[in-house]
């Protein structure tokens, strides 16, 4: 994938989470939900989104800083660094995960417990998906 355009799908990203998030908002103030947590996990995700887009926006009418950019991405040493940060944290998720199922039904907390153990099954299906994918790919 050419650089340029991995950080337009960057910008749309941002953009879609800043859309989810104003959505959340929206529907905590038209009241179709009385939930609390919607305002604030809204508001996190509009402004962090909008603030990724509008960061990779400014580095695409900046090239020297595009070239450093892309340099710095395609490091082999970067690249190392970001694949096994994503392993250690995929592993960390899971076995959180694993142990919050667990300390649910233990707490007699039923229907959390199986939603976590669902998460984490699709979590886990998701990742075999994408595994095999990568695999064929290469």
């Amino acid at each position: 994938m050419k650089f340029k355009t991995k950080i337009k799908t960057r910008i749309y990203t941002g953009a879609a989470y800043a859309l989810i998030g104003a959505a959340l908002i929206a529907v905590r103030a038209v009241g179709l939900n009385e939930n609390e947590m919607l305002d604030s996990f809204g508001a996190v995700l509009l402004v962090m989104g909008l603030a990724k887009a509008v960061q990779y926006l400014r580095l695409m009418k900046n090239e020297d800083a595009m070239k450093k950019r892309e340099i710095a991405e395609n490091d082999e040493m970067s690249i190392a660094i970001w694949q096994q940060a994503r392993s250690l944290a995929v592993s960390i998720y899971s076995m959180c995960a694993g142990v919050a199922v667990i300390v649910l039904y233990a707490l007699g907390k039923n229907l959390a417990a199986q939603v976590a153990a669902y998460m984490l099954m699709l979590f886990v299906l998701v990742y075999w998906v994408c595994y095999f994918m990568v695999k064929r790919k290469y």
